[in-house]
């Protein structure tokens, strides 16, 4: 690690020390916050259209595989998927 990045990390940690209530604020925005599991909007984008294999099945954006930082080319039609080890125990 650099000196650079040491020196952001402990400005970082510096901020939750003053501030109390600020890991708690977060914590509770964490908890409240809910993903709009149907949202599709990424795939409905005018440029993202052509890079859906078909039109009725389309990326969920909370889940969906970003390629970069681009938004204009960060879409392809792929999800991250979550397996349960336990259900097939």
């Amino acid at each position: 690690m650099d000196i650079t990045t040491g020196q952001v990390i402990l400005a970082y940690i510096e901020e939750y020390l003053n501030d109390k209530n600020r890991l708690t604020k977060e914590w509770n925005d964490l908890c409240e916050y809910e993903a709009d599991i149907n949202k599709t909007e990424a795939a409905q984008l005018p440029h993202n259209m052509t890079k859906n294999r078909y039109s009725n099945i389309l990326a969920y954006d909370h889940s969906r595989v970003k390629l970069d930082d681009n938004k204009e080319s960060d879409y392809i039609n792929a999800n991250f998927i979550v397996i349960n080890l336990y259900s097939f125990f």
